[in-house]
Parts: C-alpha cells; sequence; structure tokens
C-alpha cells in the first residue's frame, strides 16, 4: 500500500488583525504535523501550494519552511511535493529543484509540460502529476496558444497533455491549486482569486484517480478531488471548521482518511453588550482562543478593547454595532456638508454629537469644548 498526506495552504507569516501566526505556526508544524508524519511514515508528503502569505514572505517565515524541509526530508526520510500557490512567489523559491529531487524534495514552482513523478512500494505505482499556480498568460505563452483566455481554458490543454502521457496501469495523482466550481469559500481567501473567471469544472480532473487541490481554506471535497484546507483557521467565519490533514491510502482502491488537526489557538466569536461580555470573560478560567467581540450597545463605550483586553489578552478584534449603525444613517451626508463649506471647529463638534453620539449640544458642552480649545492653542480663528 502508498500513503500520502496531504496539506496546503500553510500561510507562513500570515497575520490576523495585527497578530503574527508564527508561532501558531511553528507549533502546529513541530508539535503536530512532523510528529504526525513519524507516526503515519506516509510514502511522500504532498503540499499544495501557498506555502506563504506573501509573495515577499518575512525572513522568519522562510526560515521556519526551511526548517520544517529539513525534518521532513532528512529526518523523517520522507518524499515530498510541493507546488506553488497564488500567494508564493515561484522565481524567488525556484533555487536548486533539479538538484533537491535527489534527496525527495520535489518542487514543481513553474510551469512546465507536464511530467510525473512516481511513488512505488510493494509493487503499487502512482504517478504524480504536479501543476503549479499559473495565469492564463503563462499557459498561452507556454502552449503558444491564443485560445487560452480563462483559467479553465489552460486547466483544459494542460490536463489533456497529462493524458495523453498517462499510463493507465497505474494510480494518477493530480496536485494543483485552484478554485473549483461549486466549492465553498472563506473570509481569508484572496477574493481576487475567487469565482468569476477563476472557476474551474471538478470534471476536468474525472482522469484522475485523485486530485490533491489547495487555495481553499474550508477541508471539502467529492468524488476524486479533494481540498485539505488550511491546517489553521485564519479568519473568525472558520471557527466552527474542523482542520485536517488528509491520509491517502492507495491499495486496490483509494481511500482518505481525515486527521484532525488540534488548534494551538482556536477562534471564537463573542456578541453581546459591553457589561454582559465584560462579566463574562472575567470569569473565563480558558483564555487561550482568539476573540472577536460584536458590541449591541445602543450607546457608546467607553475604550472597550482596552477594558476587555485587561481580562481577556487575546482579543484581536472589536466590531461596535452603534457606531456602524450611526455612521450609516447619516455620516456620509454630514461629511458632504463638512467639505461643501468652511465651518467653525464648535460646529463640528457639535455635528459630531448630533450624528455620532445623537444627542443635542448643551451649552456647558459647548463652553467646555471652546475652553478645552483654547488651552490647545488651536481655537477657532473665523
Amino acid at each position: 500500500m502508498i500513503k500520502l498526506l496531504h496539506t496546503s495552504d500553510w500561510h507562513l507569516g500570515k497575520i490576523i488583525y495585527g497578530r503574527s501566526l508564527l508561532d501558531d505556526q511553528r507549533r502546529f508544524i513541530f508539535d503536530f504535523f512532523l510528529p504526525l508524519v513519524a507516526e503515519e511514515k506516509p510514502d511522500a508528503v504532498i503540499i499544495a501550494g501557498d506555502i506563504y502569505d506573501k509573495k515577499i514572505a518575512p525572513p522568519d517565515a522562510i526560515r521556519l519552511f526551511d526548517d520544517a524541509l529539513t525534518a521532513l526530508c532528512l529526518d523523517c526520510k520522507t518524499r515530498v511535493f510541493i507546488i506553488s500557490g497564488n500567494h508564493d512567489s515561484g522565481d524567488r523559491m525556484a533555487i536548486g529543484g533539479a538538484l533537491l529531487s535527489k534527496i525527495g524534495l520535489h518542487i514543481s514552482l513553474r510551469l512546465q509540460p507536464p511530467e510525473p513523478v512516481t511513488v512505488e512500494k510493494d509493487g503499487k505505482m502512482a504517478d504524480i502529476w504536479p501543476i503549479p499556480y499559473f495565469e492564463p498568460i503563462d499557459m498561452r505563452e507556454m502552449l503558444c496558444s491564443e485560445n487560452i483566455k480563462s483559467f479553465e481554458d489552460g486547466y483544459r490543454e494542460y490536463i489533456n497533455l497529462i493524458e495523453k502521457k498517462m499510463d493507465r496501469r497505474r494510480v494518477n495523482i493530480a496536485v494543483a491549486h485552484c478554485f473549483v466550481k461549486g466549492s465553498c469559500v472563506c473570509e481569508s481567501e484572496s477574493p481576487s482569486y475567487i469565482g468569476g473567471a477563476g472557476e474551474i469544472p471538478r470534471e476536468l480532473f474525472s482522469a484522475f484517480d485523485y486530485t490533491a487541490l489547495g487555495h481553499l481554506h474550508s477541508p471539502q471535497g467529492a468524488d476524486n478531488v479533494f481540498y485539505s484546507g488550511s491546517p489553521l483557521k485564519y479568519s473568525f467565519d472558520e471557527q466552527h471548521q474542523t482542520k485536517a490533514i488528509l491520509a491517502i491510502e492507495i491499495d486496490d482502491e483509494v481511500s482518505i482518511r481525515r486527521i484532525e488537526v488540534k488548534q494551538p489557538h482556536d477562534m471564537r466569536v463573542l456578541s453581546g453588550k459591553f457589561n454582559d461580555l465584560l462579566e463574562l470573560l472575567k470569569k473565563c478560567e480558558d483564555k487561550s482562543d482568539y476573540l472577536f467581540v460584536s458590541l449591541t450597545d445602543e450607546a457608546p463605550v467607553f475604550e472597550p478593547m482596552a477594558r476587555l483586553r485587561e481580562y481577556y489578552p487575546n482579543l484581536l478584534h472589536i466590531d461596535n454595532r452603534w457606531i456602524n449603525t450611526k455612521s450609516a444613517a447619516g455620516d456620509d451626508d454630514f461629511r458632504l456638508r463638512m467639505r461643501q463649506s468652511r465651518v467653525s471647529d464648535e460646529t463640528v463638534f457639535s455635528e459630531f454629537l448630533r450624528q455620532i453620539c445623537s444627542v443635542e449640544p448643551t451649552e456647558e458642552d459647548l463652553e467646555l469644548f471652546a475652553e478645552l480649545l483654547k488651552d490647545s492653542g488651536e481655537a477657532d480663528r473665523i
């Protein structure tokens, strides 16, 4: 039996709401993934793109991935298949590919005429066909075909080339980074590469026994086409997802097993009035989750982030519905009127109280404001 582990979308160097997830990613690799590889003893590991979160990856993210590859290839003695994703820079990563393949590290970062890499064990043979991320223009230039105008056109032409070379007596596995029609998306995915002209019909991969996909962060799939999803949660709409590594076992048939990834920090969303949430977080014993709070108060709350973080340091963001509602109700009109006329600071302050705080300014408010303005040296001279 041949066993493969399928993962993707590590997004090393990811930052959400100003919080770097590099420590979480390091814990995933060294506390979960590498021990899993040592336990499962796969014949190969597949990483289906988006190794990094940015095309110009930070040095710490590059060092972390270098350490991970060293451990996989030298310590675990496992073959590794990697393709580039839309977040990766193939040109920056494409160094020593031919040399590294001799130690079992197969990195496909640039679009080239298709050639498989064979994994063999106990008389079973599987051909792995890497399809690194490409733009339609890349495929058009490689094939010298002006007919390729979309991602679907590009994949159709490229898979046709693969099918002409396929040995049907072997198991054939595609590795790609794309958006398959009908798939579920998350907030953490780049909207520039989701939907529309970027969609690929699932049927294009029907010739393969298994297709290991990257790009979408939700683990999902059907028939022979599967996304492993990202191993960590990268947006709060993923709070209820169960992240996984997929184990692919090839014997008389191909079977798929999901291995749940324990999150170093889970994600949670809370909604309610400030005082209720404050009391709740005061009593909370486990403060390890990353937290998103949506306030439903009908009046402004003084420094809600600082006050809640005093009891829950992993609070990452607050959505204040009161501000959003009041702003939507008349802020645009107010800003337009302010731009069209030169007004006094007193008028701006008064309108702020009316538009944002929904209260009428009193004489005491205006007197205090004038006094503060005078003390600051910014009194209105008009």
